[in-house]
């Protein structure tokens, strides 16, 4: 079993570039809307999402706690959002070399192809993760993976340097970069450019679903990464099936592979959702989709070279053999065997799910705040609710401030909440902004907030009110808080409320 994408954010307070709070906002937003509501073990709060990560989590998460055993780090640039990257190579790398059984290793680069050459002589690296988009200066500049300038000399670059497995973000717009790079109209080109290179289409059919498949069933050496896109099996169970349906129907199941994206989703609810997982009849009876098979989610056969992984090459970077698996399986590369005390002592046998959070804070003590992540528990979150956190949105906790928040500072809180329909679309706004908030009350610390949206019945309302529980139950002087959907009111347009200076107009 291998999970084809896994990153652990640094999100910290001090990693973060204060001018892109709503970028910020919008990806723990995406979290939200991919963890399920009846699994509140598996939802980051605020504090914890917004972290240095531990790689010992994410470790556990995999190989304690789900059923994986290979697992392929993506390093990430700053992606406008970081002031650094968002997940360090060095780090990754030194990671890597503890449990090298356990995981592979994808580079990334925002520029110069020296990077590159750096990582992989420094480091060893097994791919290379790309975005299409630059940020310098608050500003994102996109780019084309068939531009010959840049995009060309730098996948020439990678190939002279060994690497075979090109990851590329795309489907899933990362603004301030203009979303026209993210389109899927810049792969022909370099797929048959470079055919000895696999590609990876990370977040395939997230968007541009049937282009997607067009090409899968054009170019067999390009493979659909369904990160983000899993978490549908949970959480959206009837446009995963057509999404999954349409690639098998495209391409079978051999170039379809699974991504978590943890820490973004923790492995376990996905995996579990698709054991035995089959299309709905309806669905293959109206679409025409080839229903998935055992096989389909075994993955081809492999054989005894296979298991034993492609050559090392560069500093031990594994280099050749593609790194492409079915939407559950494993690809040519080594299965390390899953054994109960892999890969080292930070992976020993813990019971329970997303108790691996919950003992990596264990670890890390509480120094920094909000270091220790976690999936944790409900009743481990709840233990740590009764205390006063240590550093919340906005700067440190006044520990002599008792009194009951003020409905303005309640307001204030509410307006690092994004909308969801927003963050679907990709233009991040809040939902104070977004006229949803009717009502505030604050009694004696308990704080009700009464919501007027388009359905009484919204199906993303149960995602807000974990939000919002989390942001209020951080302000200090807040004991309770109770979220509500008024019976009496819809919301309509002319309720948006934009801030001074807002770049969304009424």
């Amino acid at each position: 079993m291998v999970d084809a994408v896994v990153h652990p954010y640094n999100l910290a307070p001090a990693n973060q570039n204060p001018k892109a709070r709503d970028q910020l906002e919008a990806v723990y937003g995406a979290h939200v809307l991919a963890t399920d509501q009846n699994r509140p073990e598996y939802l980051l709060t605020h504090d914890e999402f917004f972290s240095d990560f531990p790689f010992e989590a994410i470790a556990d998460s995999l190989f304690v706690e789900s059923p994986v055993d290979l697992a392929v780090i993506h390093a990430l640039p700053n992606l406008g959002f970081a002031r650094g990257h968002v997940t360090a190579p060095e780090r990754a790398a030194a990671f890597r070399d503890r449990y090298p059984d356990r995981f592979r290793l994808f580079a990334t680069v925002d520029t110069p192809i020296t990077q590159l050459e750096q990582q992989v002589t420094q480091f060893g690296v097994d791919g290379l993760k790309l975005y299409p988009a630059f940020f310098y200066d608050d500003v994102g500049r996109g780019w084309r993976l068939d531009d010959a300038d840049y995009a060309t000399p730098l996948l020439e670059a990678a190939r002279d340097l060994g690497i075979r497995n090109v990851a590329v973000h795309k489907a899933l717009w990362l603004p301030p970069a203009p979303r026209s790079a993210f389109s899927l109209d810049d792969l022909d080109l370099p797929l048959e450019r470079f055919p000895d290179i696999n590609f990876h289409v990370v977040h395939a059919g997230a968007a541009f679903l049937e282009e997607t498949a067009t090409l899968l069933r054009r170019h067999r050496n390009l493979y659909a990464t369904l990160e983000s896109v899993f978490a549908y099996v949970v959480v959206r169970p009837l446009v995963f099936a057509k999404i999954l349906g349409t690639l098998l129907r495209a391409c079978g199941a051999d170039q379809l592979m699974f991504g978590s994206g943890s820490n973004l989703s923790h492995p376990a609810p996905l995996l579990a959702a698709f054991d035995g997982y089959e299309l709905p009849d309806d669905l293959v009876a109206e679409h025409g989709y080839p229903q998935l098979t055992a096989e389909d989610r075994r993955g081809p056969p492999r054989t005894a070279e296979d298991r034993r992984g492609p050559p090392r090459t560069a500093a031990g970077s594994s280099a050749g053999t593609r790194c492409a698996c079915s939407a559950s399986t494993q690809p040519p590369l080594p299965a390390a065997s899953r054994t109960t005390s892999s890969p080292a002592s930070a992976c020993a046998v813990w019971p329970g799910p997303g108790d691996s959070y919950a003992r990596a804070r264990q670890r890390y003590g509480d120094e920094p705040p909000g270091r220790a992540c976690a999936q944790s528990s409900s009743e481990e979150r709840g233990r740590r609710r009764g205390a006063e956190p240590t550093e919340r949105i906005g700067g440190p906790v006044n520990r002599t401030e008792t009194a009951a928040p003020t409905e303005e500072r309640i307001r204030e809180a509410l307006r690092s909440v994004p909308e969801p329909c927003g963050l679907l679309m990709r233009t991040p706004i809040d939902i104070c902004e977004m006229g949803l908030v009717d009502e505030i009350e604050c009694h004696a610390g308990n704080v009700r907030v009464v919501l007027v949206l388009t359905d009484t019945s919204c199906v993303h309302f149960s995602g807000l009110k974990r939000y919002i529980t989390d942001v209020l139950t951080a302000l200090p002087g807040v004991e309770s808080v109770e979220v509500t959907v008024s019976t009496t009111q819809l919301w309509t347009p002319d309720r948006r409320q934009p801030a001074p200076g807002s770049p969304h107009p009424p």
